[in-house]
């Protein structure tokens, strides 16, 4: 079991690792976006696509090595592996650190990533309403029978599809 507590701290290492990057590249999406610079935003978010990879593939390696190790990967926690340690474990430390420590980047990312894409939807409405104000209004047409025509659907700009 402690040849798969260090391999699993390693794993848990690599993802703190990966974290930070996906830290640091939030924020220059945000920065970006502060900017007004779409061509920084897109390749803020392309660069983000390896790093996500990056992180499943550790996530795979650490369901791997709890296989390895006898235990079920699904329910298997990190909190269920502390617990199981003897008080004077070597690896009981380190883990303990891990716990709290990617439990407070992950969450902080999470929060992070969620703000952003509320910052973006928000941009997005605004965006929508001041190019609604630029179209002319509507004329009201009548049909043979008296009644008012359907309006002329808006374009695809306007509905965030461009």
């Amino acid at each position: 079991m402690n040849a798969c507590l260090s391999e699993l701290a390693g794993i848990l290492e690599q993802e703190l690792t990966v974290a930070e990057e996906l830290e640091q590249n939030l924020a220059a999406q945000k920065q970006a976006i502060l900017d007004w610079n779409m061509e920084q935003l897109i390749a803020q978010l392309d660069a983000r696509t390896p790093w996500l990879s990056r992180l499943a593939a550790l996530e795979n390696q650490r369901a791997d090595c709890l296989v390895r190790s006898g235990f079920d990967h699904r329910t298997t926690t990190l909190r269920h592996l502390l617990a199981a340690l003897p008080p004077d474990a070597p690896e009981r430390d380190r883990l303990a650190a891990l716990q709290g420590d990617s439990k407070i980047f992950f969450r902080r990312l999470q929060a992070d990533e969620r703000l952003l894409h509320e910052l973006m939807e928000n941009l997005l409405a605004h965006i929508h309403g001041a190019l609604k104000s630029l179209l002319p209004p509507e004329p009201t047409t009548y049909g043979e029978t008296g009644a008012a025509q359907a309006p002329r659907p808006e374009t695809t700009l306007l509905h965030g599809r461009a």
